[in-house]
């Protein structure tokens, strides 16, 4: 757990590149858009034994395919959204219980497209939900370990937000590389996608 947690920090360059990714946060939508493209980049380069840093580079690329993969995490989350508007209309508690697990579900969902998509760009990966279920439910003990990881990341990314809150756009990039880290090593090494 130690090395996925240390994985963003490890050098002057990794530092700089969660440096980077915190400042372009602060624009809306794009920043988060272009964080996401960094992530797919930086599993790219290490399914290839490459190092994942400097990655701030050809953004027109960090663009399309964080703007691929956003678009795919709002098309798998737009249940979840749809029941909860439905819920807050209503005043459902059953309706937004359902909702959040219908939330819960596409999150837990998701990474089993991610690495796949990172490994060739093929945007089939992110539009067929059948193979990245099966990778999900294949994944066993490693996944859940990864996923237990990613809580513990979560969880203390939020004290960015003793910082005048403004701390949390940095460790919210730390953590977003602590799970693309973690999750890539699982399906990587699974599904030998390492070169």
């Amino acid at each position: 757990m130690s090395n996925a947690l240390h994985f963003p920090l490890q050098s002057a360059r990794s530092r700089r590149d969660v440096l980077i990714g915190g400042l372009l946060l602060w624009i809306p939508v794009l920043g988060f858009v272009l964080n996401m493209g960094y992530r797919l980049q930086m599993v790219h380069r290490m399914q290839r034994n490459q190092s994942p840093w400097p990655g701030w580079n050809h953004f027109p690329e960090l663009l399309l395919h964080g703007g691929v993969a956003s678009a795919a995490i709002l098309g798998y989350h737009l249940p979840a959204l749809a029941v909860l508007l439905l819920a807050w209309k209503l005043a459902s508690a059953q309706l937004a219980l359902l909702g959040l697990i219908l939330g819960a579900a596409a999150t837990f969902f998701l990474p089993g497209f991610m690495t796949f998509y990172a490994y060739d760009f093929d945007p089939m990966h992110v539009i067929r939900p059948a193979p990245a279920l099966r990778r999900v439910l294949h994944g066993g003990r490693a996944y859940l370990k990864a996923w237990g990881i990613g809580i513990c990341a979560c969880a203390l990314s939020f004290a960015g937000l003793l910082l005048l809150g403004i701390g949390f756009a940095w460790t919210s990039v730390w953590f977003w590389q602590v799970a693309a880290f973690c999750f890539s090593r699982v399906f990587s090494e699974q599904y030998g996608l390492l070169e």
